[in-house]
């Protein structure tokens, strides 16, 4: 009451801003919330799986990208402290998963994962019909059985009727930016890995287009990551907890997402990330040397850069199957204890090797039949002895995978994903390598690196170098113990030298 007229005060509260990523991986469905300084405040997950109908087959149902994504939303809200909003948002992504919709963009049956394996006769024709190299030189990756380009080519070929009512053939980052904003749109970092884009030109290509039977119509909008695609529509902000003023920005494939959130975003950094594969990541401006050098490549989600990458696809599998099929016991031995017990074989003077299925290993440059294989094994090794060998392998792998790609040694390597939360494993990668190794602060780092492109895309984080030497100083650095790993060395020579 002043001067007897009551006088009504409205406080409004300023909130902290902050950022939202959502990773929607193979089996993960991820969201990791970040403040203005980079540091994480909030973080969820949950499974979501597949379906196997025939051998070689891989699906899932495209809706559950959409239910889990809004429930890891909204539980890593609840974790949220008081203070602050999310402001923007951006997905870090699986590449090269397709799924079939409506014109109402409803999905017609259960998207085509990306390792899906059933397209080797579209694979036999479009490798007659086009140049040699052709789709490799457009789209940054060579034909492979399971992606976009040749899963509309077998739905056209194995069934027309639902290959004519399909209205758009999407891939995950189109289907849920819709879902999200309205805005029926993909990355560029993506658009290759559908094998329907020219990465070079940022255009749908049409001679892929011609072999898939498909118009520039039913594709999405392309492009740049990064780029403010509009706001949640009122549906969407309902179903996640949000405002309908939330930014989303366009995001980017999985592993490009998982280089910006470890800090690999300026020319020169490279990255090994570990899990179901072991991908081997290098950042550069020269995108003429990477078409000649026969790997994967593709924009990154950074302006004017590009990443380049090997893919060691089962390289996380392989100790699951050693402990999951070859470890007689009533219960599977948890992974502190299989460390414990690696570390003592470390010490042994044998050359016992473990040598991935891979194009790049030995078993692939001699045209050996498909599958791993164990060198120098016999009756006096121990279960343990044979797990020790794979750990070692899988990094001995991907270690030789790096010194292709960055043709050389990096002065330093980033080590991120799965095998980061061993002792031992980073150990062995250092030692081999002879570097001092990163471990980043933030292990989800794809959907960190969607957080943090949506702080990039709506102008918060705006000096990248300083973000990148940020993430870097926030790791853990492993200093390489060759002295004590010495027989780890002298097998990753013995490993080099049966493999040139």
């Amino acid at each position: 009451m002043r001067n007897g007229v009551e006088i009504s005060m409205t406080h409004t509260v300023q909130r902290e801003k902050c950022f939202l990523g959502i990773d929607v991986g193979t089996t993960t469905i991820k969201a990791v919330i970040c403040d203005r300084n980079a540091r994480v405040l909030a973080q969820a997950n949950r499974h979501c799986p597949t379906i196997s109908p025939d051998l070689g087959r891989h699906e899932q149902e495209a809706r559950l990208w959409q239910l889990y994504s809004v429930e890891v939303v909204r539980s890593a809200l609840k974790d949220l402290p008081s203070g602050y909003s999310v402001v923007a948002l951006s997905l870090s992504t699986q590449g090269g998963t397709m799924v079939p919709l409506n014109a109402d963009f409803q999905p017609l049956r259960n998207a085509v994962l990306w390792k899906d394996a059933s397209c080797a006769e579209d694979l036999a024709m479009i490798e007659s019909i086009l140049p040699p190299g052709y789709v490799y030189q457009q789209t940054g990756w060579s034909p492979y059985r399971g992606l976009n380009l040749l899963q509309i080519m077998r739905l056209r070929r194995e069934n027309p009727d639902l290959f004519n009512a399909t209205r758009y053939f999407a891939s995950v980052p189109d289907y849920m930016n819709y879902y999200l904003c309205g805005r029926f749109a993909a990355d560029y970092s993506n658009a290759g890995i559908n094998q329907l884009g020219d990465v070079v030109n940022k255009v749908w290509d049409n001679k892929l287009l011609q072999q898939a039977g498909v118009t520039v119509k039913q594709l999405p909008e392309l492009v740049d990551s990064g780029t403010a695609l509009g706001t949640l529509t009122p549906q969407a902000a309902e179903d996640l907890g949000l405002s309908t003023d939330v930014q989303v920005v366009a995001g980017g494939h999985d592993q490009n997402c998982v280089a910006l959130g470890c800090g690999a975003i300026l020319p020169g950094s490279t990255s090994i990330g570990s899990g179901t594969a072991w991908v081997v990541l290098a950042v550069t401006e020269d995108q003429e040397r990477l078409s000649k050098g026969g790997f994967s490549f593709s924009r990154h989600v950074i302006d004017d850069t590009w990443t380049s990458m090997i893919s060691l696809s089962t390289g996380g599998t392989y100790l699951e199957w050693w402990r999951n099929r070859l470890v007689a016991a009533p219960e599977l031995p948890p992974f502190d204890l299989i460390d414990a017990q690696v570390e003592d074989s470390l010490d042994l003077a044998d050359e016992l090797l473990f040598v991935p299925n891979s194009r790049y290993s030995f078993t692939g440059a001699h045209n050996l039949p498909q599958g791993a294989t164990f060198l120098g094994l016999d009756e006096k090794h121990q279960a343990y002895d044979l797990a020790r060998a794979i750990m070692e392998g899988v990094a001995f792998q991907a270690l030789l995978n790096l010194q292709r790609l960055n043709n050389g040694w990096p002065e330093r390597i980033t080590f991120t994903g799965g095998a980061t939360k061993s002792p031992i494993w980073p150990d062995i990668v250092a030692a081999a390598a002879d570097r001092p190794l990163i471990l980043p602060e933030v292990k989800d780092s794809g959907a960190y690196g969607a957080a943090l492109l949506a702080g990039i895309g709506t102008g918060y984080f705006n000096n990248l170098e300083e973000l990148s030497d940020m993430l870097i100083r926030r790791g853990t650095v492993i200093e390489p113990q060759p002295d004590r790993w010495t027989n780890t060395v002298r097998r990753f020579a013995l490993y080099r030298e049966i493999n040139n």
